[in-house]
């Protein structure tokens, strides 16, 4: 069984989303890749690894010559389980990201928090690459800024 980080190319390149993919901005260290060695460490698989490899070991050898059918299934399965663990993993790191910046910010009054959360998760929901976002987020600005020099005048 190969770790996130050891797959191969996907078999749909043009599926991907243009998002940042932060797991794979993560540099692997000497040992690894930071995120497979912490797995490893929070779910010990060895063992169950390790059998994983011999049943497939068994199921070729039955197979014969002609495993080109099975090898075929089990590296599209195989990139089909590294995309969902790489958007899961981009998710909970943007999620955190998002949830830092709330919490390291000054205290808003109730409805203006409630129209940040509103507009966060309005972003996350379009999945916007981060320079429309920004350009976006810059038009509002803009606006409320040009709104507030008229109501002074």
């Amino acid at each position: 069984m190969r770790k996130v980080s050891e797959q191969s190319a996907s078999h749909n390149p043009g599926a991907r989303s243009s998002r940042p993919n932060y797991y794979v901005q993560l540099a692997p260290g000497e040992g690894g890749h930071p995120v497979d060695l912490v797995v490893q460490q929070r779910l010990p698989l060895t063992e169950k690894c390790d059998s994983l490899m011999l049943f497939e070991e068994q199921v070729l050898a039955q197979l014969g010559a002609d495993t080109k059918c099975f090898i075929d299934y089990d590296s599209l399965r195989s990139d089909i389980c590294t995309e969902r663990q790489e958007v899961y993993f981009n998710l909970g790191y943007e999620y955190g990201l998002r949830k830092g910046l709330a919490r390291g910010k000054t205290h808003l009054p109730h409805s203006a928090s409630e129209l940040a959360k509103e507009i966060r998760e309005r972003v996350v929901q379009r999945g916007l690459p981060s320079r429309e976002t920004i350009y976006c987020l810059l038009e509002i600005v803009c606006n409320v800024a040009a709104m507030d020099e008229t109501s002074t005048k």
